[in-house]
Parts: C-alpha cells; sequence; structure tokens
C-alpha cells in the first residue's frame, strides 16, 4: 500500500511539473549599442513560441578613407521560433514562467532590407540580406518588468548585390552575438 501510494504521489508531481507552461502572447522592446528592438512572441505549443522582432542592427565598421571606426544602423525583420528549456527557479519560487524568462534555443531568420542606413559618415553601403543562424541563448530578469537577454549562434548569410542590372550575391558564414536589455509589457 505504501509503495502504491508513493508511486502515485510521485507521478502526480512529474504530471503537474510538465504542466507548467509558458506565457500565450509577450511583448517588449530591447535596446543596446548594437540596435533597438520591438519584439512579440505568440506560443505556438508547450514551449515553443514564434518570435516576431522589427528594429534597427547595429553594425561597427572601418572607414575606408580615414581609418575611423564607424556606426551604422539598418533596419532589420526577423522571425524566429524559440523553444523554451530550464526553467527551473522561476518555476520554483512563482509556479510560472513570467514573460519567458528560461533558457531557449532558436533558429533566427533574418531580412536587413536595403531601404536605408543611419550613421555619420556618407560612404556606408548596405545591401539586402538574408541570414539564418541557429542560436542559444537565455533570457533572465531584472524586476519586475525588466530582462537581460543574451544568445550566441552560427549560420549562414546570403547578400544580394545589385550592380548595372544584374544581380551578384555573396554567401557565407555569419557569428550571431547579442545582449539586450528589455521591457517587456
Amino acid at each position: 500500500m505504501k509503495k502504491t501510494f508513493l508511486t502515485a504521489v510521485l507521478c502526480g508531481f512529474t504530471f503537474v511539473a510538465q504542466s507548467q507552461d509558458i506565457e500565450q502572447f509577450t511583448y517588449g522592446i530591447q535596446a543596446w549599442i548594437s540596435g533597438v528592438w520591438a519584439h512579440t512572441e505568440a506560443k505556438i505549443a508547450g514551449n515553443t513560441v514564434l518570435r516576431t522582432e522589427v528594429g534597427l542592427d547595429g553594425l561597427q565598421y572601418k572607414e575606408r578613407t580615414s581609418d575611423r571606426i564607424q556606426y551604422l544602423y539598418a533596419p532589420v525583420f526577423r522571425l524566429e521560433p524559440r523553444f523554451y528549456f530550464n526553467f527551473g527557479d522561476s518555476l520554483k519560487r512563482s509556479g510560472k514562467i513570467r514573460g519567458n524568462r528560461s533558457s531557449f534555443i532558436a533558429l533566427a531568420t533574418s531580412y536587413h532590407p536595403d531601404w536605408f542606413t543611419i550613421s555619420r559618415s556618407t560612404e556606408n553601403v548596405v545591401y539586402s540580406s538574408i541570414s539564418m543562424v541557429p542560436t542559444f541563448g537565455i533570457r533572465r530578469d531584472i524586476g519586475n518588468h525588466f530582462t537581460f537577454e543574451t544568445g550566441i549562434g552560427l549560420g549562414y548569410n546570403y547578400t544580394i548585390k545589385r550592380a548595372l542590372d544584374f544581380r551578384r550575391s555573396d554567401r557565407g558564414i555569419i557569428f550571431n552575438l547579442h545582449l539586450r536589455l528589455g521591457f517587456t509589457f
């Protein structure tokens, strides 16, 4: 009888632990030296969400004429499915994953159009590009609404160059390292 009771209790705890879930819908803003972004996350199933993001990505480059370091900001549209895991202390404290704060694995798919740039230099040229980067990251709380997010990944980039009415393209490996402070509504 004791073994049956103990088995039932352990199965009950396992069921309760697996029933903890991420939020259905979140949205917020994030910023760092490397840009500013607005994002939404909509739950697809279980611990998987679809994150959409619009913002300005920052790039650092060296001018050809003066060898000075310059900063450039260009628009970006990002769509990334994220799988959240390792909820750990969030579940122990409140039983709820507030704002989807945990570790994640994502496939960051980005489109950088060549519409405009924000820079002090006049010699910058930005071409349209599409990239897909598998990324591992973490998101943590700083108070009730503020977050810190960091991620790292290595993926593929396809850059489209337009010149003389024909298209040339560059393909290659892209490295993603991001650090962001955010506010979740």
